[in-house]
């Protein structure tokens, strides 16, 4: 199963998530970090050659979808639909309609569906924002995002998607509103 793993366009398994509570020393600092600790935690001999038998195995509790974003709805609806909690990098969906039918989805199936907004655990972001709510640096007056790195460049989906949502997700928890 691990020849599944690709830098860019991958989904992956943790097989029990249970394994993690109070782990606190392996806590991620990025995406990449993560996977590759799930990956390791992964049993050698789960045998899952393709998504859909990652998808459709009993001993598989959760996945990560980090795929072009035209494939999250229709992955994150068949995780969903075999009883999978799901954890989406961003962006979530590429319209309202298939984030308001995914969600509904979790709700029904009493699944978590959660959107990777992986800068709100940064540890500078973190201490940032608790200094904000102190009122160690004053009040909130103006917000300004000013984006020093572009990351990989996508033609799959725009700027607003692939790296706004990071700054709109971060602005929302500091003003309280996530």
């Amino acid at each position: 199963m691990k020849d599944l793993l690709n830098v860019q366009d991958y989904l992956f398994a943790v097989q029990d998530v249970g394994d993690w509570e109070g782990d606190e020393e392996h806590v991620a600092e990025t995406l990449n970090d993560l996977i590759h600790m799930a990956w390791d935690r992964l049993p050698d001999d789960l045998d899952c050659d393709s998504i859909d038998e990652i998808i459709k195995s009993q001993e598989i509790v959760a996945v990560v979808i980090a795929s072009s974003a035209v494939t999250h709805k229709d992955l994150a609806k068949r995780a969903l639909l075999n009883n999978k909690d799901v954890l989406i990098e961003k962006p979530f969906c590429l319209s309202l309609s298939d984030a308001n039918d995914l969600s509904k989805l979790a709700i029904e199936k009493e699944k978590i569906l959660m959107v990777g907004h992986l800068l709100n655990y940064h540890n500078a972001f973190i201490k940032m924002k608790k200094l904000i709510h102190e009122g160690l640096i004053g009040d909130v007056i103006n917000i300004r995002a000013h984006r020093l790195a572009l990351g990989f460049i996508r033609s799959s989906e725009s700027v607003t998607y692939d790296l706004a949502a990071h700054d709109i997700s971060m602005v929302l928890s500091i003003l309280g509103t996530m």
